[in-house]
């Protein structure tokens, strides 16, 4: 993507959605599940603070509060490679718009947004599955 084309992309947020929604592709949990299931190994027990192993405490809702700060940036750091590698002409608009002081970086939200939600969804199915048998 030319630098042209960048700077009209990220004139304002409705430009920047429309490019994310055109342009996007689907990051699927399948795609990260191995990484996420590494990660769980690599950390065992010690995915969780101390405070989630108590009774009251045990259960989705509260898992992603209590995961252990390093292992939790881990698995976000698992999305952010999968929406990297299949997904670079819109980071790359991202990382433009980011560097460059003289545009306003909040019109990106949408992009980092779905991240978020992407790492979240995929937390809570993989708590499902593999998380939620930890003791």
């Amino acid at each position: 993507m030319k630098k042209n084309d960048t700077q009209l992309q990220a004139q304002d947020k409705a430009s920047f959605e429309e490019f994310f929604e055109k342009n996007y592709i689907a990051v699927e949990y399948g795609m990260v599940k191995k990484e996420f299931e590494k990660i769980a190994q690599e950390y065992g027990n010690e995915i969780f603070t101390t405070e989630y192993y108590r009774k009251e405490n045990r259960n989705k809702k509260s898992a992603v509060l209590y995961m252990n700060t390093d292992a939790y940036c881990a698995f976000e750091e698992v999305i952010e490679s999968a929406m990297d590698a299949i997904n670079q002409d819109i980071v790359d608009v991202v990382m433009e718009i980011s560097s460059d002081m003289s545009l306003d970086s909040s019109v990106t939200d949408v992009y980092f947004e779905h991240t978020q939600n992407l790492l979240k969804r995929f937390l809570n199915r993989f708590y499902d599955e593999e998380l939620c048998d930890i003791d």
